[in-house]
């Protein structure tokens, strides 16, 4: 299939985008993560694949309710949260 047909089929049927479809999984990695390891959130947010720190503050922020330091000092992550 081309990528134009699973894009197409992925906003039709799930009502998302491919970009938003992986932003999520990327998210939800460094949530995991937040809570559960020591890394700095800089380096999570790199080894996901986000190279600016201020966009990925801002679709975590959208995401979650909470900034990323508020998710690890709380130290909960619910997987139910995501998609």
């Amino acid at each position: 299939k081309s990528r134009e047909y699973i894009s197409r089929c992925m906003r039709k049927y799930l009502d998302i985008t491919v970009t938003e479809f992986i932003n999520d999984i990327r998210l939800s990695f460094i949530a995991s993560q937040l809570v559960s390891g020591n890394k700095s959130i800089t380096v999570l947010c790199n080894e996901a694949g986000f190279y600016s720190l201020s966009w990925f503050n801002k679709i975590f922020l959208k995401k979650y309710a909470m900034t990323p330091r508020e998710m690890r000092k709380k130290g909960k992550y619910n997987e139910g949260f995501d998609i």
